[in-house]
């Protein structure tokens, strides 16, 4: 049968060129397969990094909690030397050496007065490096804080361009 064996040969012209069609298609595909993979592979590093600035920002979020206690803590015993001061200066029973027995060996209550003064001069000459390095760390948290979110921006793409080349492997 001539007309069969012609009837095969353009099956098989026309398979080829489907299968021609397809290959280029498929080359595209694959192409965009593999560089779908290799920016997945670029972006490996953001796990290991977003974990280090979590850790970074938990143990920076700690030393910023430290340095607000220590200077609302250096402010509260500044406002107890003030008072302190104020009731030896202005008040006739804290006021007299007579009435303070626990001031005797010490100097009197004007020694007492000194000591508070020095000391309350001292913790206002360190209230200013407190607030300085609990800005510090407020600003070193925000900075964490956004590396973090680009860093999660990244993990996310990552795992979404494995996903889809996984789904594109799959459909292939």
């Amino acid at each position: 049968d001539g007309r069969s064996l012609e009837a095969v040969r353009v099956l098989v012209v026309l398979s080829c060129c489907e299968r021609s069609r397809s290959l280029m298609v498929d080359a595209g595909f694959f192409s965009r397969h593999d560089a779908l993979s290799a920016e997945a592979q670029s972006l490996l590093y953001a796990d290991g990094a977003l974990s280090e600035t979590q850790q970074n920002l938990r143990s920076v979020t700690s030393a910023e909690r430290s340095a607000e206690s220590q200077r609302v803590a250096n402010q509260r015993k500044q406002a107890q030397r003030e008072r302190r001061i104020d009731r030896c200066e202005n008040s006739w029973f804290y006021g007299t050496t007579a009435l303070q027995p626990q001031t005797w060996v010490y100097g009197g209550v004007s020694a007492k007065i000194a000591r508070q003064k020095a000391k309350l001069e001292a913790d206002r000459a360190s209230a200013p490096s407190l607030q300085s390095r609990e800005a510090a760390l407020e600003q070193t948290i925000e900075d964490l804080k956004a590396q973090a979110q680009a860093l999660q921006g990244a993990v996310a793409r990552r795992r979404a361009l494995e996903t889809e080349a996984a789904g594109m492997f799959e459909s292939a």
